[in-house]
């Protein structure tokens, strides 16, 4: 297993502005030599996190009616809430990203595929974070290879089956630290009675984390937009160590981690640095060999958790006792099931759905019994995102005729390349767009339909900037610049 590991994969230079300078590959001999030490991880501070909150907006279909609303009823009280999703995301200073890294990638990740390696049926069921390479092709498993995998398994089945989804609720932010340090030791297989100083250092700066907002960064150092932090390639909010008491910790913008239980215990670990998608993994991972146990081995099914999303398929007969074990041993690792999100699709042999359920939904993609599509939801995001892009490029556009006083037309070369088909034929993976992931999509799990779900895109695109091009009076001239 370690010769996956024996370069420097863990070593990824993020562009992001934080409190001190970026790292970049000239910097890897040195960010290489001070993590690797034992000693300077148990010496080390580890700087607050920033923090964001993504907003998601979302639509969804309203119980018993054939149409989607951005709200929906609460399972327990009854009332209705938004649907929109919010993410709380948290940014590590630099080096302390690299720490993270470090031992996520060349310490830890090993020990826990090397365990998993030993019973490959069980590696198959856990999804997320992780690299699992394809047989035959240069590249490793995505959601759609995991999506498709649960499709094709139900297709073949000569047996009436339920598929059943769960969502764990507040994942990351329900951690709790007890069970994850006693999931860390036992990977570490230690003798001693605790974690190595210099682990202990890195599981306390999740645990007992500190963070700022960033808009309270913004506000203290004067900048008015988040844009503004771009467009004048701000390296660094700090001018040296002391500002973080007289800047940060004076003003009272130190905040501490507030994820807390019932009883009022802390719990939970920061979303979004480079360990904590693996710690969530590795949080479950007794549970996951139990369910396997269960679901896989003794009753013959299907098991796939990726991250907080898990999916069971089993016979019929078994679905309550299925489904009581799940939320009875996910209450074990003091998280739980979101009821209200579970969701129940039956089929009949060979895959055929049964009246009168719904389609499965799982990673992105629908199955319907016959063909495989997109989900509404991620079709939804793409035109919002699409039509927001022309929206700000027109805006652009007039604003510079206002300055210019001559004819402007909307530049359409970024639309189309981040919105059309014309984007999905690059060969460089940092430029694909939602086209090169659709029709990727369609080839790996041999669905044609996939693809028609965007064939009036581009008529869409059009209109659009035909739309735009009329309101502010723009030149229709096609300007690809």
């Amino acid at each position: 297993m370690e010769k996956k590991y024996n370069k420097h994969l863990w070593f990824k230079p993020k562009g992001y502005t934080h409190f001190t300078s970026k790292l970049t590959t000239k910097d890897l001999g040195f960010v290489a030599s001070y993590v690797s030490t034992p000693e300077n991880i148990k010496k080390h501070k580890f700087h607050p996190l920033i923090h964001r909150t993504l907003v998601i907006p979302r639509l969804k279909f309203v119980a018993g009616k054939d149409k989607k609303s951005h709200y929906e009823t609460d399972f327990k009280t009854g009332k209705k809430i938004r649907t929109t999703k919010f993410r709380e995301i948290y940014y590590a200073n630099h080096l302390d990203a690299h720490i993270y890294s470090y031992y996520c990638n060349k310490i830890l990740t090993p020990l826990y595929e090397t365990q998993l390696a030993s019973n490959p049926l069980l590696s198959d069921c856990i999804c997320a974070y992780r690299r699992i390479p394809i047989t035959g092709l240069k590249r490793n498993k995505c959601n759609i290879d995991f999506a498709n995998d649960v499709f094709q398994a139900i297709k073949v089945r000569e047996t009436e089956l339920v598929a059943m989804s769960f969502d764990i609720k507040g994942f990351f932010d329900s951690l709790n630290h007890k069970r994850l340090k006693q999931a860390w030791y036992n990977l570490l297989s230690r003798d001693e009675k605790s974690l190595p100083l210099d682990h202990y250092k890195v599981f306390n700066s999740l645990t007992k984390f500190v963070f700022v907002d960033y808009y309270d960064i913004l506000k203290e150092f004067n900048i008015k937009h988040p844009n503004d932090v771009i467009e004048k390639d701000i390296p660094k909010f700090l001018i040296n160590n002391s500002d973080i008491k007289t800047r940060i910790i004076d003003n009272g913008l130190l905040k501490k981690n507030t994820f807390r239980d019932l009883a009022n215990n802390m719990r939970g670990i920061p979303q979004g640095t480079p360990i904590s998608a693996f710690l969530a993994n590795l949080y479950l991972l007794e549970f996951d060999k139990t369910i396997f146990n269960k679901v896989v081995i003794e009753l013959s099914g299907i098991y796939k958790r990726y991250s907080d999303d898990i999916i069971v398929v089993c016979e019929p007969q078994y679905e309550k006792d299925v489904e009581k074990l799940i939320i009875e041993e996910i209450s074990k690792y003091k998280v739980e099931i979101q009821q209200a999100k579970t969701q129940k699709t039956f089929f009949t042999d060979k895959g055929k759905l049964k009246h009168p359920s719904k389609p499965l939904q799982y990673l992105g993609f629908e199955y319907d019994g016959k063909k495989i599509l997109l989900k509404s939801s991620s079709l939804s995001k793409y035109h919002r995102k699409m039509k927001k892009h022309i929206r700000y490029k027109a805006f652009l556009a007039g604003q510079q005729k206002r300055k210019k006083q001559s004819d402007i037309s909307i530049h359409r070369k970024s639309i189309y390349k981040g919105y059309s088909h014309y984007g999905s034929r690059t060969r460089n993976p940092l430029k694909r767009n939602y086209f090169s992931y659709a029709y990727t999509a369609s080839k790996i799990m041999n669905e044609p339909a996939i693809k028609r779900q965007l064939s009036k895109s581009w008529q869409t695109i059009n209109s659009e900037i035909n739309r735009y091009t009329m309101k502010y009076k723009l030149d229709k001239k096609s300007s690809t610049k």
